[in-house]
């Protein structure tokens, strides 16, 4: 690794990346969601992972939403920033280990 202060030069790529990551995660929560609600299938497994990012937050926080309006949009918001830290963290390695030994070669 030639250059550490990589990620601090070029933010957008990384942000650009959570913007993705959050985007996937939130919509496909809400899909399993809906899913779920209009009895199109009823896969316990995908509701799991589905409602164990919220479950972490819930626990962390304290944080308990009432209802089921404002239960799925938790659940979506916390799926969406486990999607975001995801996304964001796999580009950062990405341009870290693979950009930098490529600007090496060169």
């Amino acid at each position: 690794m030639e250059d550490p202060k990589l990620l601090r030069k070029k933010p957008r790529p990384v942000v650009r990346a959570a913007i993705w990551g959050a985007s996937v995660f939130g919509f496909l929560t809400l899909g399993v969601i809906g899913a779920d609600q209009l009895r199109i299938f009823t896969d316990l497994g995908l509701l799991f992972l589905i409602g164990s990012p919220a479950g972490c937050v819930e626990a962390l926080t304290g944080f308990c939403p009432k209802g089921l309006l404002s239960g799925a949009l938790f659940e979506a918001v916390a799926s969406a920033l486990l999607g975001a830290l995801v996304f964001a963290s796999l580009r950062s390695i990405w341009l870290i280990l693979v950009k930098a030994g490529y600007k090496e070669q060169k």
